[in-house]
């Protein structure tokens, strides 16, 4: 691969990282719920089971159901139930192909910020492949987790183009949409 030109080289490691991370994930579309949570997000919860609407738009917004105000997750989870009911693989397989291009956004990521590919395409891998990322991707109360590392990606692409790489390491994901957040207020 030493020898393609750098788009071709970048589309074929895009590829091959989504065909691992897909090899790798794909059994998941065959997990049920996890009792630890997903009931309280999903399962036992009858906004987030009764679909995408404008008074559940405004919960999503408003509430801390489970000690979380996360909106963007709860309208996740309500398209989910809107498009595909009450079908955990469905949700497993919507996470497995967040976490698929999370991994392909953050090779392009990071090789638009150092300019150096096979270490980009490196740290790529450990993330798309590395045990650490299974809660993430095989357990559907954490899509908060993959949303989050799509809005990181996606926020980070502006800075990126003028090669700001300490601007983004040392400030994170401060200032973007937030897909998680925790606020002790009602839950104490």
């Amino acid at each position: 691969m030493t020898g393609l030109q750098p788009n071709r080289r970048t589309w074929l490691a895009c590829l091959l990282l989504a065909f691992a991370t897909l090899a790798i994930y794909w059994p998941a579309r065959h997990y049920g719920f996890v009792d630890y949570d997903d009931d309280d997000y999903v399962f036992n919860n009858p906004v987030v089971r009764a679909g995408l609407s404008w008074p559940n738009f405004v919960w999503a917004l408003s509430d801390q159901h489970a000690c979380n105000w996360h909106p963007l997750t709860w309208l996740s989870h309500m398209a989910d139930c809107q498009f595909f009911g009450i079908n955990p693989g469905a949700m497993h397989l919507e996470n497995v192909l967040f976490h698929c291009a999370n991994s392909i956004l953050l090779l392009l990521l990071l090789n638009s910020m150092t300019n150096a590919f096979w270490r980009s395409a490196i740290v790529a891998a450990l993330f798309a492949l590395h045990p650490l990322r299974v809660e993430s991707v095989a357990w559907i109360a954490e899509r908060k987790d993959v949303l989050s590392g799509f809005f990181f990606t996606q926020k980070n692409k502006p800075s990126a183009k003028i090669r700001n790489f300490k601007k983004i390491i040392f400030t994170g994901s401060h200032g973007s949409v937030s897909s998680s957040g925790f606020s002790p207020s009602r839950c104490s």
